[in-house]
């Protein structure tokens, strides 16, 4: 029969042996029979480590979310204000020239000045909206719920991913949109400072007046023109999303010929008008637009990547 040890020593080391027993059975009861208290724990932890994210989030990754907001609103100002002009060009000189009603003289110079004013303004109303709109976000996950699972699913995702899938989800449309804008704004704009330039004889009541008749011309004759350059500014934003992707890059001289084509109808056609006027005013702008939206997108896509967080 073994000789029992009851000496001060095994008394010790059999109380040790104990309590670790008894502690293991401790984590265990709360590891699968209730474990919200170290999810909360592990919340807290969570919520902290993302308020120190937020106060540091790079200045780039947030820049590029403000950008894009920024030229979507400025590209959808501009379209509308083309929009307008292009309405009170019907309603007006259209009508009176199709079926003798005279509605009015549409003050076409004039909303085409108003628009270019406008668009900076609506940029940066879009910029300072984006700045809060971007603070919102970012914070309204920080806050304690009921559903600590829910909480901590919702903190385990940086603010900086968060971020940048939504800057991300923009690129298209902030190509797309700034690019059909300008694709309706800049030649008209080009031609009156051009025609201002040659004719700052006379007043600028007289330039305006001088200028609608211009104005009405140009839709009639290159509308379908400024028609098929928004067209090829959508065209390149989806064909810009598509090389991320591994597709070829978008030329930025196929949207150059394929206005210059789109301008002999009906400027050949019907008016023997040569598409003289279009390539010129195309070569001004086109290619060095459609470069520098290239040249930005690869940069914010460089500003998304670096300042990713790591997996």
């Amino acid at each position: 029969m073994p000789r029992l040890d009851h000496s001060p020593d095994a008394t010790l080391s059999h109380a040790r042996v104990d309590l670790t027993i008894q502690g293991m059975r401790t984590y265990e009861a709360l590891s699968y029979r209730d474990n919200e208290v170290g999810l909360r724990v592990y919340r807290d932890g969570l919520l902290e480590a993302r308020i120190q994210e937020i106060a540091t989030l790079p200045t780039a990754l947030t820049r590029v979310y403000v950008r894009r907001i920024s030229r979507i609103a400025a590209g959808g100002a501009a379209t509308i204000g083309f929009g307008a002009m292009a309405l009170a060009a019907l309603l007006g000189n259209g009508l009176h020239a199709a079926f003798d009603l005279t509605v009015g003289n549409a003050p076409l110079t004039l909303i085409l000045l108003c628009t270019l004013a406008a668009v900076p303004v609506v940029a940066l109303i879009a910029r300072t909206g984006a700045q809060v709109s971007l603070r919102t976000l970012v914070r309204r996950d920080l806050r304690r719920t009921t559903d600590t699972r829910a909480d901590v699913e919702r903190l385990e995702r940086p603010a900086a991913t968060i971020i940048a899938e939504r800057a991300d989800a923009l690129e298209t449309r902030s190509v797309a949109a700034p690019l059909v804008g300008w694709a309706l704004l800049a030649p008209l704009t080009i031609h009156f400072i051009v025609y201002a330039f040659m004719d700052s004889s006379h007043s600028f009541e007289r330039l305006v007046d001088d200028y609608d008749w211009w104005i009405c011309a140009s839709l009639l004759i290159t509308g379908i023109a400024h028609v098929a350059l928004a067209v090829l500014g959508v065209r390149f934003a989806q064909r810009l999303r598509a090389e991320q992707a591994g597709g070829p890059a978008p030329s930025v001289w196929a949207p150059l010929m394929w206005t210059i084509l789109a301008g002999c109808i009906p400027g050949i056609i019907l008016y023997l008008v040569p598409p003289t006027l279009v390539a010129a005013t195309g070569l001004v702008f086109i290619p060095a637009t459609f470069a520098a939206m290239r040249g930005r997108v690869g940069a914010e896509r460089i500003a998304l990547e670096v300042n990713q967080p790591a997996a």
